[in-house]
């Protein structure tokens, strides 16, 4: 009988360990709840005890540990290729399968995911009168143990759903100067999209037209899975580009797009994708560097941030 691990990672140690502080085997983090900053060991960092598993009766539990770690074992040699390489055009179509079902995984790993059933489980008891009515009306309870189960006996199912959506996007890189590093938050792969809603449905959907994925793998290092609908939009800005200088950059992400090598990323854009992680962070910031100033004035614009995130209304 394989032994119980006690201390469960929400994010790997692999994927940690890249932003460490140069030297040593600790973390900056920032809480966005406290506003305080602190050093932690890698191990101590976006974990709980037996995170991944769950209750079942009386007296018995299950642990799902052992499949994320498969998952993190397969998907690890790939991304240390892509670190060493900084090339897409090298990996192979088993490494980057090895990539996406890790992305997947990753998306509903986090406390996020399990926050957002928990709050639609509430809000549906809300919307019947109480939780008394839910069960009369023929909705179940639903506790922690409750939520483990749900999303990880699904995993398997929700990873094969998610992954065509993953596998179908321009994959590309992004790189920022050594002066410029990034940060990732306690929920890493994080979405914006920049084409208009109709405000009835939302737009950050992994399917959706215009979606943008971005997960930073190094402080100066970002995997990017773009649309392909914002190819012909680059497309249409070489050439209809008002100055040289539009021109060129269009032609720099084209280029990027296209060949696999590292698109440059200007100052304001990596200002972007951190106040990005910021955003979508459940509670904490995690660095090589201690320099929070712009988590903090990101946070003093938008004091809403340093709350629980409402995932669901």
């Amino acid at each position: 009988m394989a032994k119980r691990v006690k201390k469960q990672h929400y994010i790997p140690q692999f994927l940690l360990r890249n932003f460490r502080i140069p030297g040593e085997e600790l973390l900056w983090i920032f809480d966005k709840r406290t506003s305080k900053k602190f050093k932690s060991a890698v191990r101590d960092v976006a974990s709980e005890r037996y995170y991944n598993d769950a209750k079942i009766g009386d007296g018995y539990s299950v642990s799902f540990e052992s499949r994320f770690t498969m998952i993190e074992d397969n998907a690890a040699p790939a991304f240390a290729k892509l670190v060493a390489t900084e090339d897409l055009g090298r990996m192979t179509a088993e490494e980057q399968a090895a990539i996406t079902y890790f992305l997947a995984a990753q998306i509903i790993r986090g406390k996020a995911w399990r926050a957002s059933m928990t709050q639609a489980y509430e809000l549906l008891c809300e919307k019947l009168g109480g939780k008394e009515r839910a069960l009369l009306a023929g909705v179940p309870e639903m506790n922690e143990d409750d939520e483990k189960i749900s999303t990880l006996m699904n995993l398997p199912k929700t990873v094969e759903e998610y992954a065509p959506a993953l596998v179908t996007k321009t994959w590309m890189l992004q790189k920022t100067s050594r002066r410029q590093p990034l940060w990732i938050g306690d929920e890493p792969i994080v979405r914006q999209n920049s084409t208009p809603t109709d405000g009835l449905t939302g737009n950050t959907g992994l399917a959706s037209d215009g979606i943008e994925i971005y997960f930073p793998i190094t402080p100066h290092l970002v995997l990017a899975l773009l649309c392909p609908t914002l190819t012909a939009v680059i497309e249409a800005g070489v050439r209809y580009a008002t100055s040289a200088l539009r021109e060129l950059e269009a032609n720099r992400l084209l280029d990027a797009m296209r060949n696999g090598k590292p698109y440059l990323l200007a100052q304001g854009e990596v200002t972007r994708l951190n106040a990005l992680q910021v955003v979508h962070a459940d509670r904490f910031i995690i660095s090589c560097h201690a320099d929070f100033a712009q988590v903090e004035k990101i946070i003093r614009q938008r004091p809403e941030l340093s709350q629980t995130p409402r995932y669901v209304r």
